[in-house]
């Protein structure tokens, strides 16, 4: 056997039986599918370079098949529309020139389908079961407020030193209003997103889909009528989750948001949970990156020592947050700044 002749074939002879091996090959193909779709039927695909990586992984030989869903299901938030395509199924969005959702998504098959009509309507079906979960969700949770779920949260547990999540709430809502007298943002606006920013983790939309927690909080608390400073705060006080995301575009948002972060650190450091190694289970290495970044965007200048001292207070009726404690959060936050600041 010519081992050479047969090494240099390798790449020809799985092409020939639908399988790409480079990924950049893979990818550029998928690129090109989305681009024929998109002439075919005159929408855009939304931009996801995220999924299209993900995408590029999963299949071998990518065929692109256009599929569609009731109009209706666009009534719910699009986020869960993206959400029940994106996450749940890999698809991708599709979009008209204004940057509007249309009823239509654009699956990648692994192969050339004998009957591609076949796949498209197998993958119609499943999402529309999906959409109309989501449809039922969105319908069954507006049927309660926001407080009422909130009143949910004592019988979860956040963690089982710290409390419930009620018990955070608590804690969030006075570091919050001490920090939003500090750098004058409104207090009972800041006050009012604390005591609802947990709430929707409790709804039926965000325990099908966790992704939109914070987004939902939003929808809900604009539909029930309350102050955009306040159904904005609900969605930004989690930004940013992770290196890629921007950060918060409000100040209520953004005030909650550290609060929230230093309360996680400081009770997760005075219950013995610091990160060790490259273990960090509940992200503090992120939080505390976060909360620097809010505070150097804003030009806030309110001392780390002031939110450590903040947050150990309120820790403290759960577990001890003395001196050693605050010592090493402060540690904590200067390592991470000397990376920032390089």
């Amino acid at each position: 056997i010519d081992v050479g002749a047969t090494a240099s074939s390798y790449e020809t002879s799985l092409r020939e039986a639908f399988v790409v091996v480079d990924p950049a090959n893979r990818r550029d193909m998928i690129e090109a599918e989305l681009i024929r779709i998109e002439k075919e039927t005159g929408a855009k695909i939304r931009e996801d370079r995220e999924l299209l990586d993900e995408v590029t992984d999963l299949v071998e030989y990518p065929v692109a098949i256009c599929g569609q869903f009731d109009p209706e299901f666009l009534e719910v938030p699009e986020e869960v529309v993206v959400s029940a395509m994106r996450s749940h199924q890999r698809y991708f969005a599709m979009e008209d020139a204004g940057g509007k959702l249309v009823n239509r998504f654009v699956t990648i098959s692994g192969t050339v389908a004998s009957n591609p009509e076949t796949v498209q309507h197998g993958n119609e079906r499943v999402l529309a079961a999906r959409l109309s979960d989501a449809q039922f969700f969105f319908k069954e949770d507006r049927k309660r407020d926001l407080d009422s779920w909130a009143a949910k949260l004592s019988g979860v547990v956040f963690q089982a030193k710290l409390g419930t999540i009620a018990d955070k709430v608590a804690r969030i809502r006075a570091i919050a209003t001490h920090l939003a007298d500090q750098v004058g943002v409104d207090r009972d606006a800041v006050a009012r997103v604390c005591d609802l920013c947990k709430a929707d983790l409790v709804t039926n939309m965000v325990y099908e889909f966790p992704d939109l927690q914070g987004t939902m909080g939003r929808y809900y608390a604009s539909l029930a009528g309350e102050p955009d400073a306040v159904a904005q705060g609900l969605e930004a006080h989690s930004w940013p989750r992770g290196a890629q995301d921007s950060l918060p575009k409000g100040d209520v948002g953004a005030v909650v948001g550290i609060a929230d972060r230093i309360d996680t650190v400081v009770g997760c450091f005075a219950a013995g949970l610091a990160p060790s190694g490259s273990a960090d289970p509940y992200g503090l290495r992120r939080a505390v990156v976060a909360i620097l970044g809010i505070l150097l965007d804003r030009n806030w200048s309110v001392p780390v020592s002031d939110l450590v001292a903040w947050a150990a207070t309120e820790v403290d009726g759960k577990v001890p947050a003395g001196d050693d404690v605050q010592a090493s959060v402060r540690e904590f936050f200067r390592t991470r700044l000397r990376g920032l600041i390089g």
